[in-house]
């Protein structure tokens, strides 16, 4: 599953590469329909897909009727890092290869 979500992961950003050379426009394709497949709109499916497999793993090696709990303690780390991941990635860049927008 992981494997797959790395999959969607890089089609979805090939979708934003194409969207950002306007390639939709010369395929006759809408702007709104092509931004449904890119990584802004495939993020929570693509997250909900890396974060699945590790969460079960977790439930199983946790104690009785505490499985939910874990579940919900792993998933929202997991939703509190992942922005900051992008964050982080902005200020390295920034920072140590002079990347600006």
């Amino acid at each position: 599953m992981i494997g797959g979500a790395m999959c969607l992961t890089m089609l979805a950003s090939f979708f934003d590469m194409c969207f950002v050379l306007r390639w939709n426009l010369v395929l006759g394709i809408p702007d709104i329909l092509w931004v449904i497949c890119s990584s802004t709109a495939m993020g929570t499916l693509i997250f909900a897909f890396l974060i699945l497999p590790p969460g079960v793993l977790f439930a199983k090696l946790t104690p009785a009727h505490v499985e939910a709990t874990m579940y919900a303690f792993t998933s929202s780390i997991a939703s509190a890092v992942f922005p900051m991941s992008k964050f982080l990635g902005v200020f390295l860049n920034k920072m140590f290869f002079n990347v600006t927008v």
